[in-house]
Order: C-alpha cells, then sequence, then structure tokens
C-alpha cells in the first residue's frame, strides 16, 4: 500500500507490476530472510542455550517452520543441512534458498 500511494498509484494495479518496476521482494522473502537470520543467530549460542535446544528439537522433529524450510528446499532443488545447526552451512544454505525463491517469485510474476 505503502509503493502504490508513493508512486500515486490506483489499488487495483496489479502487485506483479510493483515487484517488478521496483525490484522489492515479497513478504514471503523477507520472512524467510528473518527466519535464516535467526538461525544464524542459534547457531552461534552454546549447547546448552534453551533457543539452541528448541531449534534442535522442531528441525528433529521436522514441525513447524523446519518442515516449510524442508518443503521449500525439495521444492527448490537446495539441499537441506539444518541438522547440524553449523553456522558455516546455514550461511551456505540461506544464500542457496534465499536466491533461488527469490528467482522462482520473479519468475511467478514474469515467466
Amino acid at each position: 500500500m505503502f509503493i502504490r500511494r508513493l508512486f500515486r498509484l490506483p489499488r487495483f494495479a496489479p502487485n506483479y507490476i510493483l515487484h517488478l518496476e521496483t525490484g522489492l521482494d515479497t513478504v514471503s522473502a523477507f520472512t524467510l530472510e528473518a527466519l535464516f537470520e535467526y538461525l544464524l543467530r542459534v547457531a552461534r549460542l552454546q549447547d546448552s542455550r534453551l533457543p539452541r535446544i528448541v531449534a534442535r528439537e522442531v528441525i528433529s522433529k521436522n514441525v513447524s517452520w523446519a518442515r516449510h524450510l524442508d518443503h521449500l528446499s525439495t521444492e527448490l532443488d537446495v539441499h537441506n543441512h539444518l541438522d547440524s545447526l553449523d553456522y558455516k552451512i546455514i550461511r551456505a544454505q540461506a544464500d542457496a534458498l534465499l536466491g533461488e525463491f527469490k528467482k522462482s517469485k520473479r519468475e511467478q510474476f514474469w515467466p
């Protein structure tokens, strides 16, 4: 809505035009990026810290965000290596998955 007001566009202007013209990412890409930032912070914590313990349990049980990441990794053909909670591995996976995700979103708007 803010972008529409900024450019004085009508409310019925399609979202894909806004994303293509401005180069802005979708909300889902922003959310995925925030999730990876959280995982990178958790990966730096000691093994005894509660956020790391909870993240490890969520990943091992494949529930909540871990299930969605696993599904997204499979869909975009990016290997899922979250099990170790290693900073370097998560950083590499985040870069690969975010790149593929943003590319697939752009292709949805403009095939």
